[in-house]
């Protein structure tokens, strides 16, 4: 369930942000210090927060935020980097 809450809470807070790249490090840097175990969602939610300002309406952005965390949650790629980015990519180009 944190993971999801995760995943959700920095998708949501780098969508309704105007400057994406900033909170992104900014979220990734305090998850990795204070609750290691969810930086990968940390990073994963803040990805698909940077293509939903552009991509999105908010029910399909909740979708595609929801895909990936269940992806990472499932093992489907699980690190940092390339493989986070992946996962990002999938929920938002083949959520439904």
């Amino acid at each position: 369930m944190t993971t999801f809450a995760a995943t959700f809470a920095s998708s949501i807070l780098t969508w309704k942000s105007k400057s994406t790249i900033f909170p992104v490090a900014l979220f990734g840097t305090l998850a990795g210090f204070l609750t290691p175990g969810l930086a990968p969602a940390v990073y994963l939610g803040g990805f698909i927060g940077m293509t939903g300002l552009a991509n999105f309406r908010t029910i399909k952005f909740l979708r595609a935020t929801a895909l990936s965390a269940v992806l990472l949650k499932c093992g489907v790629l699980a690190g940092f980097g390339g493989r986070l980015g992946f996962l990002a990519y999938l929920g938002v180009n083949f959520v439904i």
